[in-house]
């Protein structure tokens, strides 16, 4: 691993709620979830791309407000999300949801 990669994964902060610690080894081996969006990947861009146009929101202006310097994430992730060629499917994929979960003031999914 270089030493660039390392500096980034040790900056890397997430906000968690209290009581829920997130390991340094979850940040480097991040696990694969399976979640109910992978199942119904058209159903998630739908509605995911709903959310940031009622928010007046495009991905990369989405990204810009989500993603502190330093972080392993691309503005494509989050293009991805929203056109249906991927879905949320690792534990840092699922704490960028919670960002914008609290953005756009929604409940959390289950």
């Amino acid at each position: 691993m270089s030493t660039r990669r390392k500096q980034r994964t040790a900056k890397f902060k997430v906000a968690r709620p209290k009581g829920k610690k997130l390991a340094k080894s979850d940040l480097k081996n991040p696990k694969r979830v399976y979640h109910k969006t992978e199942k119904d990947v058209a159903g998630f861009a739908k509605a995911f791309s709903r959310q940031m146009e009622i928010h007046n929101d495009n991905p990369c202006s989405l990204f810009r407000a989500l993603v502190r310097k330093g972080e392993p994430y691309t503005d494509g992730t989050i293009a991805n999300w929203a056109k249906g060629r991927a879905t949320p499917r690792w534990d840092t994929s699922f704490i960028l949801l919670e960002r914008i979960e609290r953005r756009y003031v929604l409940t959390r999914s289950s």
